[in-house]
């Protein structure tokens, strides 16, 4: 899993803010700041603390992004065939 964080800095450039200006409010630390400068993880309250001070959302400030590698779903197909033949059983049984 890869979270982007490019949105946070497209949204301190329209407010008019820096990277910098986050340290300096002390809303993250520096290690922080380069954690998400290098789209690494960061924990939920760093992200609360982000969309507090700058009133947003999540979303806002973050994407996600999937691996090129990793499967498209955690739930193989063929999990989804099993439980649908099995809730459409049931609901006949009725």
């Amino acid at each position: 899993m890869s979270m982007k964080y490019y949105k946070l800095f497209d949204l301190l450039a329209r407010k008019g803010m820096k990277k910098t200006d986050l340290l300096y409010n002390k809303i993250i630390s520096s290690p922080t700041l380069a954690k998400l400068s290098k789209g690494e993880t960061v924990t939920t309250e760093v992200l609360s603390n982000i969309c507090e001070a700058l009133n947003c959302q999540p979303g806002d400030i973050m994407e996600y992004v999937p691996n090129q590698s990793a499967p498209n779903s955690l739930i193989s197909q063929h999990h989804i065939d099993e439980k649908n033949r099995m809730l459409n059983q049931h609901t006949e049984e009725q």
